[in-house]
């Protein structure tokens, strides 16, 4: 009767008026058509699905109070574009403590989003998954198996931990707090994953019955644009894993804070392929701040790495980037913080950068691959140590240049018959004894004895076709240099590499905290830059802020 009247009115009408009501009947009469007859609209998919341990209120997945039970996330039936499904752009709220069973998997995604429609799962303001420990080697508590298009954020301090896995307590089991495998366009973030392996230095055992080693996040193959990034992980055997597999690429491990861990960041790579695109940015990794790491047992039968990175079969690495971050405080039993294995050839641009290596025992950087770019980063312990090198086994075409390196015994060990490397602008200062510098399976104890014999492995001599610097670089206790320190403006302008990160200083604090602070601070686009990983106002433009005064670390 509605529409009749209204048909009838129109043709008393003229003009613009009657064209409107013409055009106002007609998409009346399409809209109820589309809701008589169940259209897209009344069919979407849920915006908010909301789940708990068990099913609460009206059980209808409303929100937090009315939550269905964490079984409907698993169900396939319950994912799709079907009216209360799971589907593209649904969030999926975790509300309240889960607890799990010995070895359960809790939630297995069953389904993808699409570009600009991702699935999220979203922990709520005190969410924590909790069991004795979770499902491990090639599942874990959270499992993204062969989707897209992913989410899984930690929300404000959302927990996935295990309550008795490790030294003295019931179960010695392998555990991961999140698996991904073949997946493209997933995000892990703001995660805190905590105790997923608990040991003291007496356990030689850990969480390892499999010799596969419990884990934060795992990333399995098949990974193309996967962000892990702002996630706290600690007591575990390793923070993050990646196998790698041909073709991955977009891989970034970013912002995230480990400690109490054996390897912060290990990579494993056991085929032909090639794995492009990454990165490792801005994150704080370490075992125990200012003590003996909880892995370093008896016999040390542990090799305690803050990354390290294992090409094998014929692997490659194109782009990789590992910038701006702190690897410090690994001690005891220690192989070293950065330990790039890897046969020559097999990273390819290649670029360490912008990097704070701090209280080294061992080594800081050690690689056997060529073509290595090392760049601006500053390697130091807080006193002169008997047993530490802060770069091993630079092979041929590799850059190191712009790096200040204090307070240890031994710099640049070159392999034997390595060539073409350029070696310069570098700060040299304080070592212990008499094997301050190697090359080519010859110690010397002088800078001008080693560059004299380091023709070999540089035209014309390793940092002595551009003067290096022996004295004190004066770095204040965020290591930055105090005005009137010889490093500054003595390094050579790295503008032409087109490294946009390169083109200004490490930031202030690193991890879940990452933050530049008096940091960032721009290097010059002409001019020199500064030697070491932070560049200071003497050599920076006018109205730019203050270098760092205090170099922070989260530990939570």
């Amino acid at each position: 009767m509605i529409l009749m009247r209204l048909s009838i009115r129109s043709t008393n009408q003229t003009g613009s008026r009657a064209r409107f009501l013409f055009r106002f009947l007609a998409f009346t009469a399409a809209a109820a058509l589309t809701i008589f007859l169940g259209g897209p609209s009344a069919n979407a998919q849920s915006a908010n699905i909301y789940l708990a341990q068990s099913a609460l209120g009206s059980a209808n997945g409303a929100d937090c109070n009315d939550a269905y039970s964490y079984s409907f996330f698993n169900s396939s039936g319950n994912w799709g574009t079907g009216g209360a499904q799971i589907g593209p752009g649904t969030t999926v709220h975790l509300c309240g403590t889960f607890t799990g069973t010995p070895g359960q998997t809790l939630l297995t995604f069953q389904g993808s989003g699409n570009s600009g429609n991702p699935i999220k799962l979203l922990f709520e303001p005190g969410a924590n998954l909790t069991a004795p420990y979770w499902a491990g080697n090639g599942t874990g508590a959270i499992v993204v198996n062969g989707k897209s298009w992913i989410v899984i954020d930690g929300g404000t301090n959302g927990v996935i931990q295990n309550s008795q896995d490790g030294t003295g307590l019931n179960y010695h089991q392998t555990s991961f707090g999140v698996y991904l495998h073949s997946i493209s366009n997933v995000t892990v973030q703001n995660l805190s994953i905590i105790n997923i392996c608990q040991v003291t230095s007496s356990d030689t055992t850990g969480c390892e019955p499999t010799n596969i080693s419990s884990t934060g996040v795992w990333v399995d193959g098949g990974a193309s644009t996967v962000t892990i990034t702002r996630n706290l992980i600690h007591d575990v055997a390793i923070g993050f894993f990646y196998g790698s597999s041909g073709g991955d690429n977009g891989l970034t491990f970013s912002y995230n804070t480990v400690y109490r861990v054996a390897n912060s960041i290990q990579e494993y790579s056991g085929n032909n392929g090639t794995t492009s695109g990454f990165s490792l940015i801005g994150n704080d990794l370490s075992c125990v701040a200012g003590g003996t790491c909880n892995w370093a047992d008896t016999g040390c039968t542990r090799h305690l790495e803050n990354v390290h990175f294992y090409e094998g079969g014929g692997a490659t690495y194109d782009g990789t980037i590992i910038a701006n971050n702190y690897f410090h405080d690994m001690q005891g039993c220690t192989t070293g913080n950065l330990n790039l294995e890897a046969a020559s050839g097999a990273l390819t641009n290649f670029k360490v950068f912008n990097n704070v290596f701090s209280i080294l025992t061992n080594y800081g950087m050690s690689t056997g691959s060529a073509g290595i770019r090392i760049l601006n980063n500053t390697f130091t312990s807080t006193g002169p140590s008997s047993n530490a090198v802060p770069v091993e086994y630079i092979e041929s075409t590799s850059t190191v240049e712009n790096n200040i390196i204090s307070n240890v015994t031994n710099t640049l060990a070159f392999v034997s018959g390595s060539h073409g490397n350029s070696v310069n602008y570098n700060s040299y200062y304080n070592w212990n004894g008499n094997n301050g510098w190697t090359a080519n399976g010859t110690n010397y104890g002088t800078l001008a004895g080693w560059e004299s014999a380091s023709t070999a492995s540089c035209p014309g001599g390793c940092d002595l076709v551009h003067n290096s610097i022996a004295s004190n670089p004066n770095l204040n206790s965020s290591l930055v240099p105090i005005s009137g320190s010889p490093v500054i403006a003595a390094g050579t302008n790295l503008t032409s590499l087109g490294i946009s990160l390169l083109n200004s200083g490490a930031p202030q604090s690193f991890g879940v905290t990452y933050s530049c602070g008096t940091g960032c601070v721009p290097r010059p686009a002409t001019g020199s830059w500064d030697m070491g990983a932070y560049q200071t106002g003497a050599s920076r433009a006018s109205g730019q802020p203050n270098p760092p005064t205090a170099l922070t670390a989260a530990v939570q």
